[in-house]
């Protein structure tokens, strides 16, 4: 994939959307929910680079063992979550491996490949795996990305692959400026899906604090931020409730916006959490500009008794020093 410069202004704001979503993901408090759900993203992607008929919503839906309204089951979605285990099993497992690991293939470097943007040889090395690797079905890219020192963080919402990668592209400069650019739409979707997260979360926390009895509430908001979907027979199971207890749980949670029912029955009702029912068309996104969080602020009493000790030890500092203070002159 060679540098020209068509591609450098692409290759820069690759650079810079992953550096965001990398810097945002390991200083945020969602990091456990937004991996978990970044694998069903990713691995969505990947598959449907290579004509999988599988979306994220069909994955999600297989994971949970639920299937949601409007969607017909999807008949890759067995294969595709025995896929989903293994490849978390192998990022959970691995400690920083070489990249000559994760290409599956040898490669013989060309001269000069060490003076190449880390960008495009990471994207070099997972159209390799692709194309020369037996065609692995699983995501390197992300993998690719934090051994080759890009990430901190395995983000695997990063999955990007390009269907030119199993024959080889005719057009390597073409196929590398298309491929910046999906990973960087990539890295910002995952930006805004970490956002509406963090701002879910939030709200959550406002809704319990107002709330003098939550009992298992605090559980059930916990297992949403994981698992996406919930069913009352599964958080009876998780939780060791009863059905009936689980059910009438979700649908307080649900009563409080902190989960979104889109079943629409009255029996076997199947919830979401709300930045999920958004992007999947269940219920209408808001509108405008996103409100953010106020700050919490300390008790105003103790911040006016510290300012009056303060201005306390000043005015006896200065009667100590034959000084006594008084208004500037107008």
């Amino acid at each position: 994939m060679p540098l020209d410069g068509a591609l450098c202004r692409p290759l820069e704001a690759a650079a810079l959307a992953v550096g965001r979503l990398d810097a945002r993901f390991c200083a945020s408090f969602c990091q456990d929910a937004w991996h978990h759900r970044s694998f069903m993203t990713g691995l969505a992607a990947s598959l449907a680079s290579r004509g999988v008929p599988l979306e994220e919503i069909d994955l999600f839906a297989a994971v949970s063992s639920t299937p949601l309204p409007r969607r017909p089951p999807s008949i890759s979605a067995d294969e595709a979550v025995a896929m989903l285990t293994e490849w978390r099993d192998i990022v959970a497992g691995s400690t920083s491996p070489h990249w000559r690991e994760l290409v599956v293939a040898p490669l013989d470097l060309p001269a000069g490949w060490l003076h190449r943007p880390a960008l495009l040889q990471a994207l070099a090395l997972a159209a390799h795996h692709a194309h020369i690797g037996q065609r692995s079905d699983l995501p390197v890219l992300p993998q690719l990305l934090h051994s080759l020192g890009i990430t901190r963080a395995v983000l695997p919402s990063l999955a990007v692959t390009d269907r030119t990668w199993l024959t080889g592209p005719r057009d390597y400069p073409a196929s590398a400026r298309r491929m910046v650019r999906v990973l960087t739409a990539a890295a910002d979707a995952g930006l805004k899906r970490l956002h509406r997260m963090e701002l879910d979360h939030v709200r959550a926390e406002r809704a319990l604090a107002a709330q003098t009895r939550t009992g298992a509430l605090r559980k059930v908001v916990a297992l949403a931020g994981i698992d996406g979907v919930l069913v009352p027979r599964r958080v009876a199971v998780q939780l060791g409730l009863s059905i009936s207890g689980a059910g009438k749980l979700l649908a307080r949670a649900a009563t409080l916006g902190l989960l979104v029912e889109v079943s629409g029955r009255s029996s076997w009702r199947t919830y979401l959490v709300p930045d999920l029912a958004r992007q999947f068309g269940y219920v209408e996104a808001r509108r405008g500009r996103s409100i953010s969080p106020a700050m919490p602020a300390p008790a105003l009493d103790k911040t006016l008794a510290d300012f009056d000790a303060e201005m306390a030890a000043i005015d006896a500092m200065l009667a100590r020093h034959g000084s006594t203070f008084r208004d500037p002159p107008d």
